[in-house]
């Protein structure tokens, strides 16, 4: 009896070994398939916001298809805006949060955002173009040589729109994304930037 439990035992090692080595246990692959997501937001102004940033994304040059959508059954993606959540989440300074990188395992991904930022503003548009770069696979980029929307915080890079702004300004938003972050989605999904602003470096 006691050769027969270490036999199974032994057996089940070996099943979960080859299970690794296949990669069953991995990470998950962070792209979305044809690099297509599907984003409700729960507010017009939080539509309005990410119907600008979605925009951008989709014609920026990379292969990538962010469409907001009407219904939330329809969604790969959950907007909320709430105060209370985002503060435990990342901070009472924190303006957006996502709850993956790329595609998550299972399930919906969500972005989190100030309550604020449920009226359309030049700062909505960025942080929402923000929190979709993540919704697409890219990280923060932090001290990074040229401009970018994916630093950690919208002050610490040189072509952050300013808070005075009160509607979208094109002005504002000619760099979202800029073509170092349309590269960075490019090495996911493909293509590149269409054009390299020097407004952006």
């Amino acid at each position: 009896m006691r050769l027969l439990a270490l036999f199974l035992i032994a057996t089940a090692i070996a099943v979960g070994v080859g299970s690794l080595a296949l990669g069953d246990d991995g990470p998950p692959d962070p792209r979305w398939p044809r690099g297509e997501v599907n984003v409700f937001a729960p507010t017009q102004g939080a539509v309005d916001s990410l119907i600008f940033a979605a925009k951008r994304w989709t014609g920026s040059g990379a292969d990538v298809k962010v469409r907001v959508v009407k219904y939330e059954r329809d969604a790969d993606v959950l907007v909320r805006l709430d105060d209370a959540r985002l503060t435990r989440e990342c901070g009472p300074r924190c303006f957006g949060f996502t709850t993956a990188i790329g595609r998550p395992k299972d399930g919906k991904s969500e972005i989190v955002l100030r309550e604020r930022l449920g009226k359309p503003t030049s700062l909505s548009v960025w942080v929402a173009a923000h929190e979709l770069g993540h919704v697409l696979g890219l990280r923060h980029v932090k001290d990074s040589p040229t401009c970018t929307i994916m630093s950690p915080g919208w002050f610490d890079t040189r072509c952050a729109p300013t808070l005075s702004e009160d509607v979208p300004r094109y002005r504002e938003l000619w760099c979202v994304p800029t073509p170092a972050d349309i590269r960075a989605a490019a090495k996911l999904y493909g293509g590149g930037p269409r054009t390299d602003s020097d407004r952006c470096v």
